[in-house]
């Protein structure tokens, strides 16, 4: 595997040259439709800076969920990037509605739980739950 390349490169506004204070310290941006995972982006402001990091096979990064960033183009045509997102809140707190659904609508519940037996308890498991959908 010498000849293939296993970073890849991340980029977030992580800090004002001002304050060195995060997005996720603006609070809530207005988001507005945007190609990409999650198809929403925002605007960030003038002042902010991507700041770029390099991240290797089996590395881990978490930030608060209201610090805008991105993942970088695939630069290995060979290879395939898989990356995955966790993300946890109090069942409490107000949910969208799509994030309930397969990744960016490419397939339907229906279709994922065919082959899975009918009283399985993951099935579907969310809609046992009281959630509050915005």
């Amino acid at each position: 595997m010498d000849d293939v390349d296993s970073r890849w490169r991340l980029s977030f506004t992580a800090r004002r040259p001002s304050d060195r204070a995060g997005t996720n310290k603006l609070g809530e941006l207005k988001t507005h439709a945007a190609y990409g995972a999650g198809g929403s982006g925002v605007e960030v402001p003038a002042e902010n800076k991507w700041v770029l990091g390099d991240l290797e096979c089996g590395d881990v990064l978490t930030f608060h969920s209201l610090t805008v960033h991105q993942g970088r183009d695939n630069l290995t045509p060979n290879r395939l990037r898989i990356s995955f997102d966790y993300r946890y809140q109090p069942l409490s707190h107000p949910i969208l509605r799509s994030s309930m659904s397969p990744h960016m609508g490419r397939e339907q519940w229906d279709a994922i739980y065919e082959k899975w037996p009918a009283n399985d308890a993951m099935r579907y498991y969310w809609k046992k739950w009281n959630l509050n959908y915005v």
